[in-house]
């Protein structure tokens, strides 16, 4: 790449960075290449954009949007995982495909504002989905509302109870 190439490059990937609700650095050192068409092909499906980067661009782009990450952050090689819809969903692929596999391992990511170091990540990993929380929001807010349809339902179903029971004590009269 020449300089205006990288330049052109940096910006798009401070672009990226600033759209992106979550942005993950991996170590992606080691992954076997089948293994890393499918953990490419996980991502892609969950909306994920995943890449390799030169640490030294990677670092310019967090200068562009005036982010400061530590040096320790940009050794070895890095992959950067842009989440664009779900900021769990690459953590929970990414900590999936390093308990498999073995590879590739956390670095770090940068989420509303605040970086997250290796063990972080995967506590952020182990969040349940969006998904998960708005079925358990639902479930919550419907649960009183059943119960109170079921009491309601339970008055009227003794009251005919009741009169049924009545008619038979008549009937026998």
């Amino acid at each position: 790449m020449n300089k205006q190439e990288k330049k052109e490059f940096v910006e798009k990937l401070a672009k990226d960075m600033s759209e992106a609700k979550a942005v993950y650095l991996t170590d992606y050192k080691g992954i076997k290449v089948n293994d890393d068409v499918r953990l490419r092909r996980e991502l892609r499906e969950a909306g994920v954009s995943y890449r390799v980067v030169k640490n030294s661009l990677l670092k310019r782009a967090f200068e562009k949007n005036k982010v400061e990450v530590p040096e320790e952050f940009f050794t070895k090689s890095t992959a950067v995982a842009f989440a664009d819809n779900d900021p769990v969903s690459p953590a929970k692929i990414i900590s999936k495909f390093l308990k498999d596999v073995g590879k590739p391992e956390f670095k770090m990511a940068y989420l509303d504002g605040t970086i997250f170091g290796a063990d972080e990540v995967e506590q952020i990993a182990k969040l349940p989905s969006k998904e998960d929380l708005l079925s358990k929001l639902v479930w919550v807010l419907q649960s009183p509302i059943s119960g109170f349809a079921y009491t309601l339902n339970e008055i009227l179903a003794k009251f005919v109870r009741v009169t049924d029971a009545i008619r038979q004590e008549k009937e026998k009269i």
